[in-house]
């Protein structure tokens, strides 16, 4: 399910910014976007959904399988 959610979005939008909403390098990117008159899909990583998948350990390889480059994080 959250697998079809994320290759719908990718498919659908040329440009994803995943984001958290208290990132002021977020704001930049997606003020930048808005400004050269990009159209773009904001994905806030700080919702309650996805934070619940990091926590779980699914995010990564959710990712990983939609085709996302991820880096993990060994910290």
């Amino acid at each position: 399910m959250v697998l079809t959610k994320a290759k719908e979005i990718i498919t659908a939008n040329p440009v994803v910014v995943f984001s958290k909403t208290y990132c002021p390098f977020c704001v930049s990117v997606k003020d930048l976007l808005s400004n050269i008159g990009t159209s773009f899909k904001a994905i806030e990583l700080d919702s309650e959904t996805t934070t619940a998948l990091h926590r779980d350990g699914n995010l990564v390889p959710l990712l990983t399988e939609a085709g996302a480059p991820v880096k993990s994080s060994t910290a």
